[in-house]
């Protein structure tokens, strides 16, 4: 790990790009600054949630270093951060929960000069088993809590260089993904901080501000969803990314070659999850189907299951089954459904991934989700955005599309388990990361 390591204080370099310039010695006097606001308190568990991830940066070393344990919730709506409040002891965030203020605000402090960084806090080691605490949607929907130890954040970055370091060479690091998970977290702050990176705050929220960030070299981390809506952009792709990563589930194979066609090479994906970090890796151009990252043993169960003995687990040696079904191939696996989107319906079961494929092959859909809901008894409903040629067939009434749809299905499924409910959208229901938004979804059908 000889590159990975927190920033010196001196020769000054560039830690990150706002409006201006951010240094490494700004990076440290507001870490040194966050430092004493917080070890002035007897608070252990702090949440802590910022838009800016610089300040997000500052905040959470300064909690590391005095010791304490950062609680990062998976969004930053008030029903879910006003459910996190009551189970920690303090806020660090750049705005107030409810009417209550934060207890240390994480906005930056000007300094007039370098002395206050001065002589403070490099000395002091951020501990193997320093922890922090990230929270997933799960299956269900409902936050579950990931802890996450340093010793296992420090491997992922190790890897990170080793594999991807030489592609991201003299390049600025860029981002449609938040921080506030495993993912952006990993690619957006830890692996360029503790690698004299620098990164790009303001997030890249549609395709004009990564054609506007390409004006010079940048490495872009980004999502499928992002990925898939940039691929139908051509004039926007003119501007390529030195190098680009792709994470939150699979891109699709159209996204991958159009892409390809135009910057040359396709978008790097990394496949893995919060609870064991990054699991394997492809590239479309050169390689169908998953490779693990050296480290990681797989294998697969009799349900089809994979597990894996990883670094990246708080066990290293202990096997770890994931809810994903792979079949084992000549380079690697294959992804081929999720084992927890396997469900009952009329005490049928039913493969939600299958049933999904089928349904976006339908030469009306550019893209669907399913999912259970519960009335009198459980049932799938659908949600549907229509490409061009279903557009056309709105005039004949929601109530035509169903049946069609439904027909469809029924070559493939038994007619008790098909979609009872249908829902016509825009766009899916997802998250930067790409990971669907349930809870939302659930709200269409209310």
């Amino acid at each position: 790990m000889n590159r990975v390591k927190l920033p010196s204080i001196s020769p000054s370099y560039t830690v990150a790009i706002r409006d201006e310039a951010l240094s490494n010695v700004d990076w440290w006097q507001q870490v040194q600054a966050k430092y004493h606001e917080i070890e002035s308190t007897p608070h252990q568990l702090w949440l802590l949630f910022a838009e800016d991830s610089f300040d997000f940066s500052c905040c959470l070393f300064a909690l590391l270093l005095a010791k304490r344990t950062p609680v990062l919730p998976p969004n930053q709506q008030i029903d879910t951060l006003l459910h996190f409040v009551d189970k920690v002891d303090a806020v660090c965030a750049d705005h107030g929960v409810g009417q209550n203020l934060p207890d240390v605000a994480t906005g930056y402090r000007e300094f007039l000069n370098e002395s206050a960084s001065k002589g403070m806090l490099q000395d002091i080691d951020i501990k193997d088993e320093q922890a922090l605490h990230l929270y997933t949607s799960g299956s269900t929907g409902q936050p579950k809590k990931v802890i996450k130890k340093w010793r296992q954040l420090l491997a992922e970055v190790d890897t990170l260089e080793q594999y991807f370091g030489s592609h991201v060479e003299q390049s600025l690091i860029c981002t449609s993904v938040s921080h506030q998970h495993i993912y952006g977290l990993l690619f957006t702050i830890l692996w360029p901080l503790l690698t004299q990176r620098p990164w790009l705050v303001k997030l890249v929220t549609y395709p004009e501000d990564l054609f506007s960030a390409a004006q010079q070299a940048i490495s872009f981390v980004s999502s499928p969803s992002f990925l898939e809506h940039l691929s139908v952009q051509t004039q926007l792709l003119k501007r390529k990314p030195q190098f680009c990563v792709s994470s939150g589930g699979p891109l699709k194979p159209t996204a991958a070659s159009a892409l390809s066609l135009q910057w040359n090479y396709a978008p790097t994906e990394v496949f893995g999850s919060s609870e064991t970090g990054g699991v394997a890796y492809r590239n479309q151009l050169s390689q169908q189907y998953w490779k693990v990252f050296n480290g990681v043993n797989w294998r697969v169960s009799p349900s089809k299951a994979l597990q894996i003995c990883s670094p990246y687990l708080e066990d290293s040696k202990a096997w770890h089954q994931m809810d994903d079904a792979v079949s084992i191939e000549a380079d690697g696996f294959n992804l081929v459904g999720r084992l927890d989107r396997v469900v009952k319906i009329a005490e049928k079961r039913v493969c939600l991934d299958q049933m999904t494929s089928e349904l976006a092959d339908h030469p009306w859909v550019a893209h669907c989700d399913l999912l259970t809901l519960s009335s009198s008894r459980d049932y799938i409903g659908a949600v549907v955005v229509l490409n061009e040629l279903g557009q056309q067939q709105i005039e004949n009434g929601k109530f035509f599309l169903n049946k069609t749809f439904r027909r469809y299905l029924s070559k493939q499924f038994e007619a008790v388990t098909l979609p009872r409910k249908w829902r016509y959208v825009d766009a899916l229901l997802v998250n930067s990361q790409g990971k669907r938004q349930i809870p939302k979804m659930r709200l269409l059908f209310t």
